[in-house]
């Protein structure tokens, strides 16, 4: 019984972070309130309030389960593949094999986006612990390599695929077009790759 209470409560828990980024993708980041997560999650304010203490820790929750997943096909990946190239393989194999995570990375896009503008003047705590996370599950994968170097690559692989998500979503209106988004992250990832633009 205390088993299926739990599982009852994580997916409360998972159903709320959800709504969040529905609203946030939807409608933007002013729209994305305690209240409007509630509704879109069927559940009253205080039963938000007994899973998160903010909007943006529910934000935090969906972004931190999204990235979870994609770190997961990191595993098959061997790890003397450079960061740099591990991203762009994670994001090439999402976007030909897993339609329902290529839908993930425009959320990651999307809300990364939205969230900066919820706190103005200050990065919202839960993204740093988000990057930081993130981070030092690249410090592992990569104990050899100098930190600063593992956060710079991450930092160059990150922007390198919103360019190139932003530049597909502004082009074709979806990430939809499969080949098309393949295609359009290779050259970003080779442009960035050829070092061109620092000569």
């Amino acid at each position: 019984m205390a088993g299926l209470r739990e599982s009852k409560k994580a997916a409360t828990r998972a159903a709320i972070a959800a709504a969040a980024a529905e609203i946030a993708m939807r409608d933007g980041a002013d729209a994305v309130t305690v209240a409007a997560i509630a509704e879109a999650a069927n559940v009253s304010t205080r039963t938000f309030h007994n899973y998160f203490a903010s909007r943006e820790e529910a934000l935090g929750e969906y972004l931190r389960g999204s990235v979870e997943a994609l770190l997961a096909k990191a595993e098959g990946i061997p790890a003397t593949t450079s960061l740099f190239d591990t991203i762009e393989l994670i994001l090439i194999d999402t976007i030909l094999h897993d339609k329902n995570m290529r839908g993930t990375i425009t959320a990651l896009f999307t809300i990364s986006q939205q969230v900066d503008c919820m706190s103005p003047g200050q990065v919202p705590a839960e993204m740093k612990e988000l990057t930081q996370w993130f981070l030092e599950r690249c410090y592992a994968r990569y104990p050899d390599h100098d930190r600063l170097r593992v956060q710079l690559a991450f930092q160059l692989a990150a922007h390198t695929a919103a360019a190139a998500i932003e530049s597909e979503l502004l082009h074709s209106g979806s990430m939809e077009a499969t080949d098309q988004l393949e295609q359009r992250i290779r050259k970003t990832f080779a442009l960035v790759r050829s070092g061109e633009f620092t000569r």
